[in-house]
């Protein structure tokens, strides 16, 4: 046995043991916070709205560091500060729809 199967969950029979194996080794919320976990939620909630809207939401950092998000729709291209406004500017955009 390697080093990675041992370190591995061992994946069981039952969905539920199935599930909290693939939550333990892939989610980008383990470790976080239970804080942090429905920003993450909220966040993925509105890629999927902005795609359903036919446009692409991504998340960025500038040359200064500064987190942010980028919304391209139709011929336009927006930089967005925050979370709230990136829902702002997804709920226009589902509006126009």
């Amino acid at each position: 046995m390697t080093a990675a199967q041992e370190k591995a969950p061992a994946v069981g029979t039952t969905r539920g043991e199935l599930t909290r194996s693939l939550e333990s080794a892939q989610s980008p919320c383990v470790g976080l916070s239970a804080v942090a976990a429905p920003a993450w939620k909220r966040s993925a909630t509105l890629v999927a709205r902005a795609a359903l809207a036919g446009a692409v939401l991504v998340e960025a950092t500038d040359d200064a560091g500064r987190p942010g998000w980028i919304l391209t729709a139709d011929a336009s291209t927006r930089r967005l500060a925050d979370l709230a406004e990136v829902e702002r500017a997804v709920d226009l955009l589902e509006s126009r729809a």
